[in-house]
């Protein structure tokens, strides 16, 4: 396979990257106060020196929502910080009980789904930027991963155990306790 570019960041030890929804952008952050963001087009790499009102030393995991408008990092004491995907400033914060570990999004970007060690998720309104609900995942003490299907029906929550829960996402929503449809064992 042909290299179409590279890019070297000495001073950024890369953990996560990711392309923008559109494709134009690659961000990339690791255990640094700031982030990069990489214009493809252009060739240009950009430097984004920490995010303004935060003071966490690593943005090392982030999400980015699937409709391009935001860039979702897990900051200190479950916060949820919400960067816009275009200019690359905080937009606000959402605030979940334990630490933050894990994000994923409906496909149109209206509703997010977290979680991370209170291994509880919660369901966040993307509009309104409020909680909806919350439920226990079953029998999970710390969440290690976190998905939800295309077309919404189903959620995935991966536990440190190694155990994966598949659910109902109509049902999820509105229990509590929600029971898998499905467990996998690793």
């Amino acid at each position: 396979n042909e290299r179409v570019q590279s890019v070297f960041l000495p001073d950024l030890p890369m953990h996560d990257a990711r392309f923008s929804a559109d494709g134009r952008e690659v961000v990339m952050a690791g255990r640094r106060p700031f982030f990069y963001v990489y214009d493809l087009g252009a060739g240009k790499v950009q430097k984004i020196h920490g995010i303004r009102g935060r003071s966490e030393k690593s943005w090392e995991r982030f999400f980015l929502s699937p409709d391009g408008r935001l860039i979702v990092f897990t900051g200190r004491d479950g916060a949820l910080v919400l960067v816009d995907g275009r200019t690359k400033q905080c937009v606000g914060a959402l605030k979940m009980n334990g630490s933050a570990r894990n994000v994923a999004f409906s496909a149109d970007g209206a509703r997010m789904l977290s979680s991370g060690s209170d291994a509880d998720v919660y369901v966040w309104d993307m509009r309104a930027r409020a909680c909806t609900h919350r439920f226990a995942d079953d029998g999970c003490t710390q969440s290690t991963c976190l998905a939800l299907s295309d077309d919404g029906r189903y959620v995935a929550c991966g536990a440190d155990s190694g155990i994966v829960n598949l659910y109902d996402a109509d049902t999820a929503f509105k229990s509590r306790a929600p029971a898998p449809l499905r467990a996998f064992q690793n």
